[in-house]
């Protein structure tokens, strides 16, 4: 900053505490059709998949102090996420192969054989999120955090509709009756539609901890609307320092995660400390399923359709100065996207109704980079 806006942040009132910026790519290894680029399957008329390709994160936020012991946060996240809709049909269509002529007239001769179509569209998903969020401190040790997120979604949504047509063939062409003898059957069709989609989800989330000598222990709750479903999410944490400050801790945490459609268990560890004067190392584990579930006091919100199995992460941060901090981040996650396709029973060859799911595990791999200026 210039001087002179460096003085005014710089009195004894110190407004501005913190700015951070951040960001980095995702590369994904879902970005392609799989292996079997047969969505349906050999029994089947119809299947789709929708893959995340690469994406990329930013993030900016600042920390204003209001009061001797409450501090406000103020943060702007965008994602982008390249995805792709594969869309796959088969039907039965009438080919005609020969024609015997009488002296009566003539007859057609027809094969059915199944032919199989393929769509595909690319797409952006563009995601913006808005944060607020405030650390109250009150005595002995104890820390009040409410915080709120708005996530505004904006993306292109694909709409597939069967349309049946009706197709009639001419079988027998009798010139001297005159008759003609007419064959139908109902052909299979879909028919595409892409319309702009928007959706706006909140997420209400509250952290409240304890400060003992050596660790600090916090509960947490939230609730959210994320994906057109209700989330209440519960958690416990346990943060410990063995050397009594930060060249050496560890955080120890389980969620519990309820849903409108069920529930889920999630644990976190990590550990971290000091290598050398100005650089700290750290990793985590998070393991369970994320889909749908928030990280960081709502910080962090995992709201993709995709199943997250396990999250990993290695992070390093390097102190310029006193009041310069840069970190690098690498996150590693093993997600499952989901294959849809109808099948046809054997022996009446009626279409199942119920649609069959199949999972296919891919990964992600993601680089952040950070800067943080603390006043």
């Amino acid at each position: 900053m210039p001087d002179e806006l460096k003085k005014r942040f710089a009195d004894k009132k110190r407004i501005l505490q913190q700015v951070s910026i951040e960001g980095g790519p995702t590369f994904s290894s879902d970005n392609r059709k799989k292996d079997n680029p047969d969505l349906i399957g050999q029994d089947s008329i119809y299947g789709m998949q929708e893959l995340y390709g690469n994406s990329y994160y930013g993030n900016l936020n600042f920390t204003l102090k209001v009061s001797p012991r409450i501090n406000l946060t103020f943060g702007y996240s965008y994602l982008n996420f390249n995805k792709h809709a594969y869309y796959q049909y088969s039907r039965y269509e009438d080919q005609l192969d020969s024609v015997t002529s009488y002296w009566w007239g003539i007859v057609n001769h027809y094969s059915y054989p199944r032919k199989v179509y393929n769509t595909d569209y690319s797409y952006h998903i563009n995601q913006h999120q808005f944060y607020l969020g405030s650390a109250i401190l009150l005595p002995e040790g104890y820390k009040i955090v409410p915080a709120f997120q708005l996530i505004y979604v904006r993306s292109p949504k694909i709409t597939s509709l069967y349309t049946p047509l009706t197709i009639n063939d001419t079988i027998v062409n009798d010139t001297v009756t005159p008759n003609t003898d007419i064959y139908s059957f109902s052909q299979a069709n879909y028919t595409f539609t892409e319309n702009t989609s928007s959706v706006y989800n909140y997420l209400f989330s509250l952290l409240i901890t304890k400060d003992f000598s050596f660790f600090t222990t916090g509960l947490s709750a939230s609730y959210s609307n994320l994906n057109g479903l209700r989330q209440t999410q519960l958690g416990w944490s346990l943060t410990y320092f063995p050397l009594n400050n930060v060249n050496l801790y560890g955080t120890t945490a389980f969620i519990a995660l309820f849903e409108d459609v069920g529930s889920q268990m999630i644990f976190s560890q990590s550990l971290g400390g000091k290598i050398t004067p100005r650089l700290w190392i750290s990793g985590s584990a998070v393991i369970g399923d994320l889909t749908n579930a928030n990280l960081a006091n709502g910080f962090i919100i995992y709201n993709n359709s995709d199943k997250i199995n396990y999250r990993l992460e290695a992070s390093l941060s390097y102190l310029i100065g006193k009041h310069l901090q840069l970190s690098l981040i690498y996150q590693y996650f093993r997600k499952e996207s989901q294959q849809l396709y109808y099948t046809t029973d054997p022996a009446t060859n009626e279409i199942n109704d119920i649609p069959q799911i199949k999972n296919n595990p891919y990964n992600t791999n993601t680089i952040i980079g950070g800067i943080t200026w603390k006043l």
